[in-house]
């Protein structure tokens, strides 16, 4: 099935232009007067909704044909982009950008991952990773043509080509994906022969592995939202070769993806997440010492900062499959996503307060520090061995 590899890799591309928001931020707050904590407000929405409504699509998945959700999921993506071109102010933004293409995306991410890890049962680790790292590497596409639409024709006109665009793609291509099992629950309970039934909330690793995937993804989305903005005020980088250096972060986050899914399939989730956070240690101890004078600096840290949130999309679902197996995968993962945006929701809010309130990027990277230092703890209670339920 190299078909739906490819073509999961394309969808996926589409729903990770939220990781461009980082080129549309200044514009945004240029448009309407404000300041980082409410040009955050869309990125934190989408991210919010995308996490809520993942857990309601993990509900219907195998219920219902999956072509019709995915280009359900299509059409709140284009209506969204397109009324954003209306948006008169940050909040109005919030609702076309935040929820309406936060829902999309949220009921048709998990599809993809879903008819790979059928697909490719003896492989989902690598498969699933190469797949997400279409969502990884958007901003590879995203970001520079998102900026070059912005410099020639304006910030609202940019949101409404994308709507038109991706609302054409995503349909397209759900017409051509094909689903080789059942729509029917039992059908896929007959194929898969697991013998995890339980609710996910019964296994004693849930909440740690719950916890270790909050924390690797708020320390991964706060760093996404401040890419720009440490690109410009700490190291004086103009928006042009910010959206240049996106294509670097955008093939780190991609490559993060297959890797992990790699490593965490050979080695198990527990090794998979402390290599992520100790990685995220270093890279946040170097950022203290950081200055105008050092661009490498500022690509090779964020380089690996964006490696290990695509790390994550990739260390959760093999974790998920892992440890509370397939035949309840979908609502399972759905439940284990909404630490994403509850990882969003924190990140991203007291980001922005502690820029314009203490605006002191240092105190930042030492709170990263310390919550990676607290994950690497926590993860050493989650176990691939863990398979019974209270």
């Amino acid at each position: 099935m190299v078909r739906n590899i490819v073509l999961s890799i394309f969808l996926m591309i589409i729903y990770g232009s939220v990781y461009s928001w980082g080129i549309f931020r200044i514009p945004v707050e240029n448009t309407f007067g404000i300041g980082a904590t409410l040009s955050g407000m869309p990125y934190m929405t989408f991210l919010v909704v995308y996490a809520v409504s993942m857990l309601l699509g993990g509900r219907y998945i195998g219920k219902y044909s999956s072509r019709l959700l995915l280009i359900l999921g299509g059409i709140f993506i284009s209506i969204g982009w397109v009324l954003s071109f209306f948006a008169t102010n940050i909040f109005f933004l919030t609702f076309t950008y935040g929820i309406l293409i936060g829902f999309g995306v949220g009921i048709s991410y998990g599809i993809p991952i879903h008819i790979l890890a059928h697909d490719y049962p003896n492989r989902k680790g690598l498969i699933i990773g190469i797949a997400l790292s279409g969502f990884g590497l958007s901003p590879l596409i995203t970001a520079p043509l998102g900026h070059w639409f912005i410099a020639n024709y304006g910030l609202k006109e940019t949101f409404l080509y994308y709507g038109l665009l991706f609302g054409m793609i995503i349909v397209s291509l759900s017409m051509l994906i094909k689903v080789s099992y059942g729509t029917k629950q039992e059908d896929l309970d007959k194929k898969l022969e697991d013998k995890h039934s339980k609710s996910i909330f019964s296994y004693q690793s849930f909440p740690f592995s719950y916890s270790c995937f909050l924390i690797g993804t708020l320390i991964g989305l706060t760093i996404i939202g401040l890419t720009s903005k440490v690109g410009n005020d700490v190291f004086g980088l103009s928006s042009q070769t910010i959206a240049g250096f996106m294509i670097v972060f955008a093939l780190f986050n991609g490559a993060g993806r297959p890797l992990f899914g790699w490593v965490t399939e050979k080695f198990g989730s527990g090794f998979a997440m402390r290599t992520s956070y100790l990685l995220v240690v270093i890279a946040s101890f170097t950022m203290l010492f950081a200055n105008k004078n050092m661009l490498y600096l500022y690509v090779v840290v964020f380089s690996i900062l964006w490696l290990n949130l695509g790390a994550w999309l990739s260390i959760a679902p093999i974790m998920t499959m892992q440890l509370y197996g397939m035949r309840s995968y979908s609502k399972n993962y759905g439940i284990m996503f909404t630490a994403y945006g509850l990882g969003a929701l924190i990140g991203v809010v007291s980001t922005g307060l502690v820029i314009d309130v203490l605006d002191d990027y240092n105190l930042i990277f030492v709170l990263i520090i310390a919550l990676s230092l607290i994950g690497v703890f926590l993860s050493r209670k989650v176990s691939a061995a863990d398979i019974e339920p209270y």
